[in-house]
């Protein structure tokens, strides 16, 4: 789309909006209506309901394909067209029995019930034709009723080219097609991995979650005894008055629907993608999520946990009060006690032994409200900088390594502008796993762009699978790996010398440091033949630009900031900074370690990444906090590791840790709960009573994010 405008004549009436669009966008943009079934916004036009016929200069086509511009005249209305609209219409209700006012998918959003409902048809001409299939009820998250199916593919269009896991297809060679996983095998032992995305863009009931059923409506949790007999009434009564009086009830039934259902934009609460949905709820029920076409970082993409993993919402092992330990025990408490046992407890502990004795671990999870409110309290009303994140762990490494090359530490643009390069190199990260949006982005791209993709690790997974070149190195050795290639890209003139002259200092002092790293030494220390070596050396040099993805395979490492300086001098090096598609970009684990980071929640730093050994920083934030810059610590405080030592040490004597799991996730968590044991006090908020909170002398309970207001930054900075 080129972002021109053009003029078109619909119906007679003048219309303004974008060019070179398909006519059903610019007339949804202008509040008309062209019915249609198997279009959708995020998919390519399948071409396969014939209900969007318009004659356009003359000319019979399909609404979804014919794409606007200036002098185009276009008309949906008259007889004739009338005719072929319905003809299209008929022949899917062949394939499908209406029965909205008991179907779960009756919310408003039924594509092919307001079809019908808009088009204001009459009556059924081609009777719905039974198929001789069962339900697939096998996966756990959503069923599939061939009888329902429509066949208009947007299931498989979104499998094969939005999601790329290509499990889905349709064999029109049998007498009754269906659609097929894996050409014909149960959807519990296919190669689906649950994305949702057939569920998002089914345009009926043909594919529905199962949260979904049976209390999506007020009739569709009907005793299958009793709701057979009524859809078969309904449709003798519908062959003597019309579809009209039908539509009508189904309507009522909708608003009905409408009122009891929330829905709620939110962002997902997993990995580091940032996701965007709506979560459809009734009361505490969580009935669906349904991400939207113009959702920033995923359009309608979701992964298995985005879409379907929200039971722990409502999981019945939820803390819902506070608890307090006496003699060795938990007991319930009112929130009016607890907060005063943990501010007695702190207070307590300041007085006797300074702030520096206790250490605050914000949540990579919780809002950037939350960690800046954590990393204020740390510091205005203790005086101490002893606060950090788990991004410690993951994410630490990466970010010190982009702000010793580039200075900027995040994302070096967009997860949209990764399709624009031309050469994709995933290092130590298993990305279709962790974070499987963003691998659908890369997938598509690669399958229908000539994207080249390169990928680096000890393990053979899905994007190991579907590279054009695979290394598998050894673990441990991808700081050797990149810096042979930079070496190599010196030697062999790949390096771009306008960029480094311009952009980049003590370019000369780098390229000595990488003598040792020979080829023969990388194969030698990688497990990699020197071919192979070369070979990849030679795709990163060819490539007009690249992009590199890292993630927990590098920086979880005890050289992982090295690593991470490594690919991104590598970066640095073939001149791929600072142009669309190109880049480091470190993919991020937690949904918030991004915004947790950024609004201060670390040992060292201000919100803003500002120092808070720097006068002058302290000098700003006392002003906006209207204390004394003297309140304010100069000393950078204990990170999550120096924190565990200090307790041992008896230099620590409280902590208060929110939505982390220390206890489980730390190295050596022996040590990790002789340190929790050695403190005075301890204070854990949490969602669920974790390994971590069984060491409090106080508990208190978390809120998931759809239960609250806040803000999260993704990957990308968004």
């Amino acid at each position: 789309m080129s972002g021109a405008h053009c003029t078109i004549i619909f119906n007679g009436e003048r219309l303004t909006g974008l060019a070179d669009q398909p006519l059903i966008d610019f007339l949804d943009a202008q509040g008309k209506k062209l019915p249609h079934v198997c279009y959708h916004p995020a998919l390519a036009p399948l071409q396969s309901c014939d209900v969007c016929w318009v004659d356009a200069n003359g000319e019979r086509v399909r609404g979804c394909t014919l794409r606007t511009h200036d002098g185009l005249e276009v008309q949906s209305e008259g007889a004739a067209l009338e005719v072929a609209q319905q003809e299209g219409v008929d022949r899917l209700l062949n394939r499908h029995e209406l029965y909205c006012t008991v179907c779960e998918h009756n919310t408003g959003d039924c594509t092919l019930h307001n079809a019908v409902a808009d088009m204001h048809i009459p009556i059924q001409y081609y009777p719905h034709q039974p198929k001789p299939y069962a339900k697939d009820h096998s996966n756990p998250f959503y069923t599939y009723d061939p009888d329902q199916c429509i066949l208009c593919g947007r299931c498989v269009e979104a499998c094969q080219n939005v999601e790329v896991n290509e499990t889905l297809s349709i064999d029109y060679t049998q007498a009754h097609p269906r659609v097929l996983w894996d050409g014909g095998t149960e959807i519990a032992g296919s190669s689906c991995v649950s994305c949702g995305h057939c569920v998002t863009v089914c345009p009926c009931n043909a594919l529905l979650e199962k949260t979904m059923q049976p209390d999506a409506g007020p009739f569709t949790a009907m005793d299958e005894g009793l709701k057979r007999p009524l859809i078969n009434f309904v449709k003798t009564l519908e062959n003597s008055i019309g579809m009209e009086p039908i539509t009508g009830v189904s309507k009522i039934d909708v608003a009905l629907r409408q009122a009891e259902i929330k829905r709620t934009k939110t962002v997902c609460t997993y990995c580091g993608v940032g996701c965007s949905f709506e979560i459809w709820t009734r009361d505490r029920h969580i009935l669906k999520v349904q991400p939207v076409a113009d959702a920033p970082a995923n359009g309608i993409s979701t992964c298995v946990k985005g879409k379907f993993g929200w039971d722990f919402v409502n999981s019945p092992q939820r803390l819902t009060t506070p608890l307090i330990r006496e003699n060795g025990c938990f007991r319930p408490a009112s929130w009016d006690e607890a907060l005063q046992r943990v501010a007695e407890g702190l207070r307590r502990v300041a007085r006797q032994y300074g702030g520096d004795a206790i250490g605050f671990i914000g949540s990579s999870k919780a809002s950037n409200e939350e960690a800046y409110l954590t990393q204020k309290i740390a510091r205005l009303i203790f005086g101490t900088n002893n606060v950090d994140n788990s991004s410690r762990y993951c994410q630490n490494p990466a970010t010190e390594g982009l702000f010793r090359t580039v200075g900027y530490g995040g994302d070096a643009g967009t997860i949209r502008d990764l399709q624009q390069t031309e050469l994709i190199i995933i290092v130590g990260s298993n990305l279709a796993e962790n974070h499987p949006v963003i691998a659908s982005h890369i997938k598509q791209s690669h399958k229908h762009q000539g994207q080249k993709l390169l990928v680096v690790d000890p393990r053979r997974h899905e994007m190991a699978e579907r590279a054009d070149r695979y290394l598998r190195i050894r673990p441990g050795t991808d700081l050797v790996w990149a810096s042979a290639m930079a070496k190599y890209m010196f030697d062999h003139g790949y390096a771009d010398r306008a960029f480094l002259a311009q952009r980049v200092n003590q370019v000369e002092e780098y390229r000595e440091s990488l003598a040792p790293f020979t080829l023969a030494f990388a194969s030698e220390t990688c497990g990699l033949s020197e071919e192979e070596l070369t070979a990849a050396a030679e795709m990163i040099g060819h490539a007009g630009s690249a992009c590199i993805l890292w993630a927990m395979g590098i920086t979880q490492h005890s050289h992982g900031a090295d690593t991470s300086t490594e690919l991104s001098n590598l970066l640095l090096v073939t001149g791929n900074y600072g142009r669309p598609g190109t880049g480091g970009y470190p993919m991020r684990g937690h949904n918030n370690v991004q915004g947790a980071s950024d609004f201060g929640c670390l040992s060292n730093v201000y919100p803003g990444y500002e120092k808070v050994s720097d006068a002058a920083v302290r000098e700003k934030w006392a002003r906006a906090w209207g204390v004394d810059p003297e309140a304010l610590s100069d000393q950078p405080g204990a990170d999550n590791f120096k924190m565990v030592q200090h307790a041992h040490e008896g230099k620590l004597c409280a902590m208060y840790i929110t939505g982390e799991e220390t206890a489980f996730s730390d190295a050596d968590s022996t040590n990790v709960h002789e340190a929790f044991t050695n403190l005075e006090f301890m204070v854990v908020q949490d969602i669920f009573m974790s390994r971590t909170a069984e060491f409090a002398d106080v508990v208190l309970p978390g809120c998931p994010s759809v239960e609250k207001e806040g803000t999260f930054v993704n990957t990308e900075r968004r």
